[in-house]
């Protein structure tokens, strides 16, 4: 059975406490997004509830020093938010960014919906709707 590049990528960033330094993959993504839906046993009991690019950031290599920050040899961090009404990025700006979060976003592009009728706050164009 022939292994694909992209196997191989997945093993070595599965396991906790090896990396083949001869690799330099770039991995893209949040932390702080949601995580992977997992309905395996097997996949459970083996730590991947919790998302690749979580537990990356756990490492000692890439975690945040809470005096210096993120390594910038390491991550790049993306602080400018094109697409968000400002009042959406206050709560997780404030308790994952660390305050860090720009609000770029034009104010006509955040504020195309705000004269929608049905919005249970006028002028605030952000409805949380449950989903089963």
């Amino acid at each position: 059975m022939a292994i694909s590049f992209y196997q191989v990528i997945m093993f070595i960033c599965q396991k906790k406490d090896f990396l083949y330094w001869n690799l330099n993959p770039n991995i893209l993504g949040d932390p702080y997004q949601l995580n992977p839906v997992v309905k395996s046993n097997i996949a459970k009991d083996n730590g991947l509830e919790v998302s690749m690019m979580e537990r990356l950031m756990r490492s000692t290599m890439y975690r945040r020093d809470k005096k210096r920050g993120f390594n910038p040899s390491l991550i790049t961090k993306l602080k400018d938010n094109f697409r968000s009404h400002p009042s959406l990025l206050l709560l997780p700006n404030q308790f994952f960014y660390h305050n860090q979060l720009r609000n770029c976003a034009s104010p006509k592009s955040v504020m195309l919906a705000q004269k929608i009728t049905w919005l249970p706050v006028q002028n605030f164009p952000i409805v949380f709707h449950h989903v089963q």
